[in-house]
């Protein structure tokens, strides 16, 4: 992971990866997944996520994504995002990963409350887990299955 993502509290966290295990096939996403980080890297990763079905949203610190990319490439870059389903999020300071098990759910939790393993059998409780970030001094909650660290690449 990059020194950017060792300050951001829950950074370790098992649903956290980094934007090389993605687009290197070493870790597979699934569901909805926050990218963050903006740049070439961010929306590349981003990119390749919502191709294979993943529910994407990018969070990027500066005003703009893609401050690499000169103002016409980033105009055609988002068309091309918005028709693929990815939504990006400008302005936002990462504060924090929260993450594991829903204990808002009470012990006879009905059966909506839980999900399945697949063919194990296995029954668990909800996940919950999202990505904490700052807006124009309002904190907002990202949730997500996976947060994919591109920050800082």
């Amino acid at each position: 992971m990059s020194e950017i993502a060792e300050h951001v509290p829950g950074y370790d966290k098992d649903f956290v990866v980094s934007f090389q295990d993605v687009l290197s096939g070493k870790v597979t996403v699934s569901g909805s997944a926050v990218v963050i980080g903006g740049d070439r890297t961010g929306i590349e990763t981003a990119r390749y996520l919502a191709a294979r079905g993943v529910l994407v949203t990018i969070l990027e610190r500066l005003p703009e994504i893609a401050t690499d990319l000169d103002a016409s490439c980033r105009l055609r870059l988002g068309e091309d995002m918005r028709k693929e389903g990815i939504l990006p999020v400008t302005g936002v300071t990462v504060t924090e990963i929260r993450g594991g098990i829903d204990n808002s759910t009470a012990a006879g939790a009905a059966d909506e409350e839980f999900y399945d393993y697949g063919s194990s059998g296995k029954r668990g409780r909800k996940a919950y887990r999202e990505v904490i970030g700052e807006k124009d001094g309002i904190t907002i909650g990202f949730p997500c299955n996976y947060a994919v660290m591109a920050a800082g690449s």
